[in-house]
């Protein structure tokens, strides 16, 4: 994939990533300018953006010459476009960066909480994490009160209602109102679930609980996590994966030479071949495949799969839904909109899950459709957008500009 069109990719996906109204749909004319189209591709918020996102909620975030802003459904600015960053809204706030210091904004476009922080990050369960010009963390309220004072040097994972900091080097655990869970004395803590504490000592890793008894005492170099009483320990020695329970004894002899994590399946490599495990660590599909995405789950109950060079898609059951003898594009991991790009003779079309081609072979690169049903193609040294029929979208001709 060209460097050029990977780029362009990346445009798509921020341009048209999940959005429920999908009728304002970002769109960049011929000229650079972005606008919005709705479904029919004709105009509906004239094009005069540097940089348009999908709207969320009423809102989408625009940017004129760098500068960041917000507009509404018609086109209207809630803020005036002159702010130096601004984060996606959480729980009606959202943190913006004007001057080098960072404050937060709700869905009107009012300022809450004057620009004062040093950094600033998304409001859950009513409160956020910022830094001080001391730069020392801690958390405030809606109202912008520091609700745990800024005492901390650093902020890691939190889960619900605890979360992982820093002091004087060491890692520890807090709760909500900012009472220690976990006294700080670890190289490294993470909060895995609502029972697990993934610590580091020096360089090698253990897990505790919240009340801080040991589950696994930290001599492993490296630790995944499959349940909360199964774990994948990497041996430095042998340079081989093998699963223990929380005890530290291996459920098995099992051992393979790359593990990739994943929500449904696991991805497992043996000798040259792929295989899948399930959560308990059990084999769920047994390596016979010579290659897989590793950043793809089943999503759908579909994952890609190669044997000999050519991909097809497997089921969670390990039966072949899509046979061998395709090329794919990178990151397609499952059918969107029911259509997924394979390259057939040397160019690339669209099939959906029964083989049957959507759209014929014709493109030079092509990406996976987005929930919009738009997707990026190159022909030669041009660069488009295709809908689900696989028309080009050019320069919309019609306007219903607000």
């Amino acid at each position: 994939m060209t460097t050029v069109f990977r780029a362009f990719i990346v445009s798509l996906i921020f341009l048209y990533h999940s959005s429920s109204y999908a009728q304002l749909i970002p769109f960049q004319q011929s000229d650079g300018k972005y606008g919005y189209v709705n479904s029919e591709h004709c105009w509906v918020i004239q094009p005069r953006f540097s940089y348009a996102e999908a709207f969320k909620e009423n809102t989408a975030l625009v940017i004129i010459n760098g500068k960041f802003g917000l507009i509404n459904k018609n086109g209207n600015q809630i803020t005036s476009i002159l702010y130096d960053n601004i984060f996606e809204f959480n729980e009606g706030l959202a943190p913006f960066n004007l001057g080098g210091d960072w404050g937060y904004i709700d869905e009107t476009g009012k300022i809450v909480i004057r620009n004062k922080f040093k950094s600033a990050s998304d409001f859950n369960g009513g409160i956020a994490p910022v830094k001080n010009e001391n730069q020392k963390y801690g958390f405030i309220d809606r109202s912008g009160n520091y609700v745990i004072q800024p005492i901390f040097d650093n902020v890691g994972i939190r889960h619900k209602d605890f979360i992982s900091i820093e002091m004087n080097g060491k890692w520890g655990v807090i709760d909500k109102k900012g009472a220690f869970i976990i006294l700080p004395q670890f190289d490294y803590a993470k909060i895995l679930n609502d029972q697990l504490i993934e610590i580091k000592i020096s360089k090698t890793y253990g897990l505790i609980k919240f009340d801080g008894n040991v589950v696994l005492n930290p001599v492993y170099e490296l630790l995944r996590v499959l349940n909360n009483n199964r774990f994948v320990i990497y041996d430095t020695r042998t340079r081989k994966y093998f699963i223990i329970d929380s005890s530290g004894k291996r459920i098995n002899e099992m051992e393979f030479d790359e593990f990739h994590y994943g929500l449904k399946l696991s991805k497992i490599k043996v000798d040259k071949y792929w295989g899948f495990l399930d959560g308990d660590g059990n084999i769920a599909i047994q390596p016979k495949y010579s290659d897989v995405q590793t950043f793809c789950s089943f999503e759908d109950d579909l994952a890609p799969v190669s044997i000999d060079n050519k991909w097809g898609f497997i089921n969670s059951a390990g039966k072949t839904i899509v046979d061998f003898k395709y090329n794919i594009s990178e990151k397609s991991c499952n059918f969107s909109n029911g259509l997924i790009p394979m390259e057939i003779n040397g160019k690339w079309g669209y099939i959906d899950k029964s083989e049957k081609i959507m759209i014929s072979p014709q493109f030079d690169e092509a990406t996976s459709f987005n929930k919009n049903g738009i997707a990026a193609v190159r022909i030669g040294d041009i660069f488009r957008n295709i809908n689900l029929k696989g028309e080009v979208l050019l320069d919309p001709k019609c306007s219903k500009i607000h």
